[in-house]
């Protein structure tokens, strides 16, 4: 028969109640975690929408993961972007996590109405008197705008004016499009759209010398302008701001409530900005 080996056994136990402690700890600081922030409880739930979604902890996020970078993507399973954090921000002061669902971006707000999700968020801006028959909208999160996008090396364009008699990309259907076009038409600019469908083309284009300038959202601008890819820096000053937001089914009143709450505590604490810097943009 075997001598039992109790130093082994007591090594053995102490290891084990190691483990176990550990776990304990880990599942309460897990539990933690999915708590909501405590500002929240100072929130009117009169229709429960709040609630709901605390108790349910998932919260049901909409966006268009073909949108890109540095908004939203889709990498190897993840999603990523700067709307995925600011949306992981709030899903964590709700105590929840965050349930994806990659969603056209023309359907967004078609599916708060049906309750497909909780919020949409995804270059959403807010309606000029902040009224939509099927949403309503947070507080400003980020404000877009249009920059001006040259070559590293180029010295002679530094403003709009600068524009006048040269070759500026712009993508098809969009707001520098129409700003171009305004300018060509009130104050005869004089000049030269060159359309292209996809950024990447646009952005090859001018590292080419096939354009003189770039006329692009702020955020695609600076996210490219800080990579060497294409050699090209922001100049000028920006133009058309837009405040983008999240949107909340109109009904979910509690809810909508309970977000702003939780940017605006993001904005004093400094974590919106955080969160912007990552991906090299301003608040």
């Amino acid at each position: 028969m075997k001598k039992f080996n109790f130093f082994k056994i007591k090594i053995i136990i102490c290891i084990c109640l190691f483990f176990t402690a550990s776990i304990f700890i880990t599942s309460c600081n897990e539990d933690k975690k999915m708590e909501p922030a405590q500002y929240l409880k100072n929130i009117n739930d009169a229709d429960s929408s709040l609630k709901k979604v605390i108790n349910s902890k998932v919260l049901r996020v909409a966006t268009d993961s073909t949108t890109g970078l540095p908004f939203v993507n889709k990498k190897n399973g993840k999603f990523v972007g700067f709307e995925i954090e600011i949306a992981n921000y709030v899903a964590s002061q709700l105590g929840c996590k965050v349930q994806v669902i990659s969603t056209d971006w023309d359907k967004l707000l078609t599916g708060l109405e049906k309750k497909k999700y909780d919020i949409a968020i995804n270059a959403i801006e807010r309606p000029v008197d902040n009224k939509n028959e099927n949403a309503g909208f947070s507080r400003p999160y980020f404000v877009n705008s249009q920059h001006i996008v040259v070559q590293k090396s180029n010295i002679k364009i530094k403003r709009l004016q600068d524009l006048e008699n040269k070759k500026v990309g712009v993508i098809n259907d969009s707001e520098a499009k129409i700003l171009i076009s305004e300018l060509n038409k009130s104050n005869k600019a004089k000049i030269n759209l060159v359309m292209y469908t996809n950024i990447k083309d646009l952005f090859s284009s001018l590292k080419k010398n096939l354009v003189d300038a770039v006329l692009i959202d702020t955020p695609i601008a600076s996210w490219l302008c800080a990579t060497d890819e294409f050699s090209c820096k922001i100049i000028g000053n920006s133009f058309l701001p837009r405040n983008y937001v999240i949107a909340i089914n109109k009904e979910n009143r509690a809810l909508l409530n309970g977000i702003d709450a939780i940017l605006k505590n993001a904005k004093e604490t400094g974590e919106i900005e955080k969160i912007l810097k990552n991906w090299n943009l301003e608040y």
